[in-house]
């Protein structure tokens, strides 16, 4: 029988995120994920005592570079824990071609299924008169500013963090949990966690769902652009429908 020949010493392992040939850890992950959850537990109660007996401006504009802060913060803990730790490429998470030609037509397939939950979701509370579960509408015009404002609220809501969000709970978190607990039990755990990291009530169910439409689509195709493309459409869709408001 022949015998499987030795890699060379120069040859750059392959990995394949789906397969969950990553090589940080869970703990590695967990550490990652409860920094920015620690960052706006800390934030919340910071404002809470900042505004007692303060009426809050619900139409203040959205500073651009807050939210790009804060996503790109979800980058550099990648690269931290997993990137500059193990010395891997950064297409170990996922930035790699899909596997197949349905990764052509999946992203859409995916927003479609996501899409009709939030609005089944949203018409049945509405119909119970949960009001609490209602998701909020909170971009709107007013929110997202004017001009230049707006351009980059737009950038950074629509296409920067749907790419770094992609990157941090389904190429680092997602791709961590695969070998450990299974495709099924990973792809529920990664969901919960970016369901979890909205911070609102209203729309974690549909973001839960969305999170699992998202992990099977990184899985599928063995790459981050479907899932990007399928998040990046979302958002912009999202602002493009609530802005109107």
């Amino acid at each position: 029988m022949k015998q499987p020949e030795p890699e060379s010493p120069n040859q750059t392992p392959q990995f394949v995120p789906a397969l969950g040939r990553v090589p940080w850890k869970i703990r590695d992950v967990t550490i990652a994920t409860a920094i920015p959850f620690g960052f706006v537990a800390m934030g919340f109660v910071a404002t809470q005592f900042y505004d007692v007996g303060m009426s809050s401006d619900t139409s203040a504009v959205i500073p651009p570079w807050s939210i790009f802060i804060f996503q790109g913060l979800l980058i550099g803990l990648v690269w931290f824990f997993g990137i500059r730790k193990y010395k891997v490429p950064w297409r170990t998470l996922g930035l790699q071609p899909s596997i197949g030609r349905a990764a052509k037509w999946l992203p859409w397939v995916a927003l479609a299924i996501s899409l009709a939950v939030t609005m089944a979701y949203t018409y049945i509370v509405t119909l119970l008169g949960i009001d609490f579960l209602i998701p909020s509408q909170d971009i709107s015009n007013d929110v997202l500013g004017d001009g230049w404002t707006r351009l980059m609220n737009t950038l950074v809501i629509g296409v920067w963090g749907p790419f770094t969000e992609e990157i941090f709970f389904r190429g680092f978190v997602l791709a961590a949990m695969l070998p450990v607990v299974g495709a099924l039990r990973a792809t529920l755990i990664s969901a919960g966690i970016f369901a979890l990291a909205h911070f609102n009530l209203g729309t974690m169910l549909p973001i839960f769902v969305t999170g699992i439409l998202l992990a099977w689509l990184y899985i599928k195709t063995r790459s981050l652009w479907p899932s990007i493309t399928a998040h990046a459409a979302q958002n912009l869709l999202a602002l493009m429908v609530t802005s109107q408001a």
